[in-house]
């Protein structure tokens, strides 16, 4: 049956006399219908996302987890299938793909410029709370961070790519002269816009060097 029933049994004798004789319920389960979500399912390698599944009242995924919703770190590219059982003990799978990317960090340094040679110099302190903006190379914003007590900024989880970051001036202060030493020491923002070269994020270049100097 599809649905639930009950059947009849009935027992005739020769002359024709007919009784009911028995009586059984058929109990039908619908088989579930599982759905599947991810809290992110593209993202960077090596960070976690929540998977959830509903539809059932037992849950088993193919990573050996048994609640309604795991947590994953992932490293590759991945499919989890998860097996849903009604309370009917009917079941049912599905499944989700989340795929990761390469990812990679930026950051370093603002300074109090003193004298506005460009060249971070001793005596010469991190400033703190200056927004750095990272922008892709179409012009769309990706993150914002602000510098912390010793000048420091760190953005990471960036998706291989090219970008360019933008650095907001504080009030009553001036850029220092951009690139006029090695990138280990000068400021990589231009003095009137605040804004850096274009570069690249890749398996090879991570841009830990994008000073800022303000005087």
């Amino acid at each position: 049956p599809t649905i639930t029933t009950k059947y009849y049994v009935t027992a005739s004798d020769l002359f024709g006399c007919v009784s009911l004789a028995d009586s059984q319920m058929v109990t039908v389960f619908n088989i579930p219908n599982p759905t599947i979500q991810a809290s992110r399912n593209n993202f960077c390698k090596g960070l976690s996302t929540t998977i959830t599944a509903t539809g059932g009242s037992i849950y088993s995924w193919s990573s050996g987890q048994n609640t309604a919703s795991i947590n994953v770190v992932v490293n590759a590219n991945t499919n989890y299938v998860v097996t849903v059982t009604n309370a009917g003990g009917c079941s049912a799978s599905t499944s989700i793909a989340i795929m990761v990317e390469n990812c990679g960090s930026i950051g370093d340094k603002v300074w109090q410029d003193k004298n506005g040679n460009g060249i971070q110099e001793s005596g010469e302190n991190g400033i703190a709370s200056v927004n750095i903006e990272l922008y892709d190379q179409s012009g769309i914003l990706k993150q914002v961070v602000s510098s912390n007590g010793t000048g420091q900024y760190t953005m990471d989880t960036i998706k291989y790519g090219n970008y360019y970051i933008k650095a907001i001036l504080p009030i009553d202060h001036l850029f220092s002269p951009k690139d006029k030493g090695s990138d280990l020491s000068d400021s990589d923002v231009d003095r009137i816009t605040g804004l850096s070269n274009i570069f690249s994020v890749n398996s090879t270049t991570q841009n830990p060097n994008l000073d800022v100097g303000i005087f």
